[in-house]
């Protein structure tokens, strides 16, 4: 019916096109006509439309309305799908189960009827042969075999735990060790001082003067010149001095792998055993990070190395005398915010290079080099470095690698000082005889008669 009416309707505009085509006007009467023809076709069309849209709106809401019914009809159908599934798997499983019970009752109950059985059969076959003797002895326990078996493997059982804990132990002990492990020259060594030396609570001993004030254990060379770690002390700059006789060490570095090794106490016996033998001598402490120099001399650390290097001060005004003859000390100063950059200006080196100009040797305090970069720097500007292992301390490991970044730079390593040695252990039988039993046999020994090196140069001034 729809395509009848728009055949109507494109019929009646092809009769109003031919009109026109005719050259009759909107006026004439048969042109009115055909635009009421028009019109009336066009009304037919859209009304039947109209209807046939509302029937197709109606006919989907039926359709959404079934739709609706249906899914929840499949909804309900899943959820019973599921739940038939679920039972059926917990009807197998209940089925397994009674299939094991049931091979598990038919085990027992044969069990029960062999045990049965052989109640039934069981009958009585002992006989007496002879009668038991009362032993005049105890069998067990045999108390020497027992004691003799305890001993032994304890014994034993002490040796592997010696042994095991010998291949365990990766530290630094003796001078053999030095050499042979970290492949360096051993300088020397300087024996434990009580202040690093645990008190039985646990805590530090501290070295006291006879009027009960403390003694600091760096200073210990210069309060006590006849003991055995000033004499220890004297050794290593024997060593040091005649390693080269005709170009002495003038600028001496001192470092160590890790802290805590005794760097301080190493340098300063050094500057001090060199202020002894006659020599005009200056350590620098060149921890710009955890200074404490000043703390052994008793000086303030508000001026001293940094302040040179800023322009703030010269080297009379920071190189100040010690208790010790002939030793001065140059604190670090104030810390600054970038260490490395510090030592490894120009400002550094031109300093170095003037110290030697006012002193004869000039001893340097460093950091630890694993740690940080400005022993490696400071090594490249010196005469010799000085390697400080502590004994039983420093892992073989840690050390090699200290060295490594030392001989990475081509630094001057003149060898390695074995430091805080217990000399009553008896890897060191033959220095503890040497360093005590010897201590006070004769005075101490007159300083070493200092040539000059450089006769041009006219003796500096001291430092105000």
């Amino acid at each position: 019916f729809l395509q009848q009416l728009r055949a109507n309707y494109q019929q009646a505009i092809r009769e109003k096109r031919e009109l026109a085509a005719e050259g009759k006007g909107d006026n004439h009467p048969a042109m009115k006509k055909a635009d009421e023809k028009v019109v009336l076709a066009r009304g037919h069309l859209l009304e039947e439309i109209k209807n046939i849209q509302g029937a197709v709106a109606r006919d989907l809401a039926i359709i959404g309305r079934q739709e609706a019914g249906e899914a929840g009809l499949y909804e309900k159908a899943r959820k019973r799908a599921v739940e038939l599934n679920m039972k059926e798997l917990e009807f197998h499983r209940l089925d397994r189960l009674r299939a094991q019970n049931e091979k598990l009752y038919s085990m027992l109950l044969e069990q029960v009827k062999e045990a049965d059985l052989r109640r039934m059969m069981n009958t009585n076959n002992v006989r007496l042969v002879d009668p038991a003797t009362e032993a005049r002895a105890p069998i067990r326990p045999r108390v020497d075999v027992s004691l003799g078996v305890g001993a032994l493997v304890g014994l034993l059982l002490g040796l592997g735990l010696v042994l095991l804990k010998e291949q365990l132990d990766n530290t630094l002990k003796t001078p053999e060790d030095v050499e042979d492990r970290l492949g360096v020259t051993f300088l020397g060594l300087l024996p434990e001082v009580a202040d690093d030396a645990p008190d039985r609570k646990g805590g530090k001993t501290r070295t006291r003067r006879p009027g009960g004030t403390e003694l600091a254990p760096e200073l210990i060379v210069h309060e006590r010149p006849l003991s055995g770690v000033a004499e220890a002390a004297r050794s290593l700059r024997t060593n040091l001095t005649f390693m080269t006789p005709d170009k002495p060490f003038r600028k001496i570095l001192v470092t160590s792998a890790a802290p805590s090794e005794g760097k301080t106490t190493v340098a300063t016996s050094i500057a001090i055993s060199l202020a002894q033998g006659g020599h005009r001598v200056c350590i620098i402490d060149c921890d710009l990070r955890r200074p404490r120099l000043h703390r052994v001399f008793g000086r303030e650390g508000d001026m001293g190395l940094t302040n040179v290097l800023l322009g703030e001060a010269t080297i009379d005004d920071v190189a100040l005398p010690t208790v010790v003859p002939n030793l001065y000390s140059i604190p670090c100063g104030p810390i600054p915010p970038n260490p490395a950059d510090t030592v490894a200006s120009e400002r550094f080196k031109r300093f170095l290079d003037e110290m030697l100009e006012h002193f004869d040797r000039v001893v340097i305090d460093s950091p630890p080099i694993v740690a940080v970069t400005d022993p490696a720097i400071i090594s490249t500007l010196v005469d010799a470095v000085i390697f400080v292992v502590r004994a039983f301390h420093t892992p073989m490991t840690l050390s090699r690698s200290g060295l490594r970044t030392l001989r990475d730079v081509d630094a001057p390593v003149a060898g390695a000082v074995l430091n805080a040695v217990n000399l009553n252990r008896h890897e060191y039988a033959y220095h503890h005889y040497y360093y005590y039993k010897r201590e006070g046999y004769a005075p101490h020994s007159p300083p070493i008669p200092v040539e000059p090196e450089d006769n041009t140069r006219p003796p500096a001034a001291p430092p105000n």
